[in-house]
Order: C-alpha cells, then sequence, then structure tokens
C-alpha cells in the first residue's frame, strides 16, 4: 500500500510564510488583494483537517480518507470524531495537571503515573468517585498500566502524600484530575 498524508494548511501557510504573497506581473492591486484574501480564508478552512490519500493498493481500493488534525499534539482522529470525546482530552488534563502547585513537587515518576490515571478515569469513572467502598486496587491500576506493583508504589505514596489520591478502603480514589 502507498499511502501519503496531506495537510493543506501547511502547505497554505508555507505559502503565506517566508516572502508573503508577491504581486505577479500584471496583477492589478484589486486581484491581489483578493488573492490574498482568498488565500487567508483558505488557510481559515484548512486548519484542523488532513487527509489521508491511498494511491496503490494491491489488496484494497484506492482512495481519500478524511481526518481531523491537532497541530499542538500532532493527533489525526476520524473526522466525524467530536473533539470533546476523551480520546482529545489526553492533552487537555496535561495541561491543567502541569498548572498545578503540585506538580513541579512530584518526582517523574508520579508525574508520569498522574497523567496515565487521569486518562485512566476518563473510562473509568469509578477511579473518581468509588461506589460503596469498591476503589479501585493498586493491583487493578497496576494491571490496567501495565506497570509493576512494587515500581508503582513509591509512585502512588508521592500522590497520596500530594493530596492527589486519596485511599479509599483497599483501593484509592483520584482526587485532583
Amino acid at each position: 500500500m502507498v499511502a501519503f498524508l496531506y495537510r493543506e494548511h501547511y502547505y497554505l501557510a508555507k505559502e503565506a510564510s517566508g516572502d508573503g504573497l508577491q504581486k505577479r506581473e500584471r496583477e492589478t492591486d484589486e486581484q491581489f488583494a483578493n488573492r490574498c484574501s482568498d488565500l487567508q480564508f483558505r488557510m481559515r478552512e484548512a486548519v484542523g483537517k488532513a487527509q489521508v490519500l491511498i494511491r496503490k493498493n494491491r489488496h484494497g481500493g484506492t482512495g481519500s480518507v478524511r481526518l481531523r488534525f491537532d497541530d499542538d499534539s500532532t493527533w489525526f482522529r476520524d473526522e466525524s470524531e467530536d473533539p470533546r470525546s476523551p480520546a482529545w482530552m489526553r492533552e487537555v488534563h496535561a495541561r491543567a495537571l502541569m498548572t498545578d502547585a503540585r506538580w513541579c513537587l512530584l518526582p517523574l515518576a508520579s508525574r508520569a503515573l498522574w497523567l496515565q490515571l487521569t486518562d485512566l478515569a476518563d473510562a473509568m469513572p469509578e477511579l473518581r468517585a468509588p461506589s460503596r467502598g469498591h476503589a479501585v486496587t493498586a493491583s487493578s491500576l497496576a494491571q490496567y498500566l501495565a506497570a509493576e506493583p512494587l515500581d508503582m508504589a513509591h509512585a502512588l505514596a508521592a500522590l497520596v502524600q500530594r493530596d492527589i489520591l486519596e485511599p479509599v478502603n483497599d483501593g484509592y480514589r483520584l482526587k485532583a484530575f
């Protein structure tokens, strides 16, 4: 299979950068202004859009697939997916957590665990609100995150110490997310 990624905004921005648009020979001021305006409009329309162009496929069809693209995180998603879905929230969580005053006080392993737990809590609400004392246990967390329980113990302890996680019965509740 031969496939290409195409982001029109990238090429339009490249065309507009550098020396910018140059007035062509025999182009009136009005035509130049219209061309500049058209470029700006096309750039605004192209933000966050991408295509996968499938040009050769030995065992299937060719064509194109429209996608959404997030410039900051370089994530591609299905065009029909709601940008507020949990799949898009990782970047939002990360920014919110990094502005928390406790972030800089944590060891790296605890920071990584906090990010992972915040993402996991989107799909697992009982991590934020355990029902009737059934909190998520450390061994369950280690299994979900494919981590060694012993390695995770120190990171969990640091999160409890900074009041990010709260011990509940035999498990934990995520307080800060």
